[in-house]
């Protein structure tokens, strides 16, 4: 038997969120003209299962990846190397990583924090086939 889950959380921030992706940008976020969301997928198969998470944000670091992982384990206790965490790649999120063309720009851990609690509840929501 195959069974499969999908779910979604908003994860958009608050109007003010410093935003990634241009270095020609001012200012911070001044309205939200679409959502953001971590979109959740779990697949199970013959007794194994596996989980992809893909959030609405420029980028997102191997720490933060592993930090996810972490969560989705402790929650439903689905091995880390089944799960894939990635980002869409949008230019109007907040900033979620540190490289060389954002280096004056600092991550909100706040939102990070909303962010890694957010796809790992995506997950485990699906992973129980509720």
């Amino acid at each position: 038997m195959v069974r499969a889950g999908f779910h979604r959380i908003d994860i958009t921030p608050p109007v003010g969120a410093p935003l990634a992706g241009f270095a020609a940008r001012e200012g911070v976020s001044t309205g939200v003209h679409d959502p953001l969301f971590a979109h959740a997928l779990v697949i199970e198969s013959h007794g194994r299962a596996a989980a992809f998470v893909s959030v609405d944000v420029l980028g997102l670091d191997a720490g933060f990846v592993h930090r996810v992982r972490e969560m989705i384990k402790a929650r439903t206790g689905l091995a880390e190397d089944a799960v894939m965490v990635s980002a869409t790649h949008t230019h109007s999120a907040p900033v979620t990583v540190s490289t060389f063309f954002n280096p004056g720009e600092t991550l909100n851990q706040a939102y990070m924090n909303r962010l890694a609690t957010a796809s790992s509840i995506a997950i485990a929501s699906r992973f129980m086939y509720a």
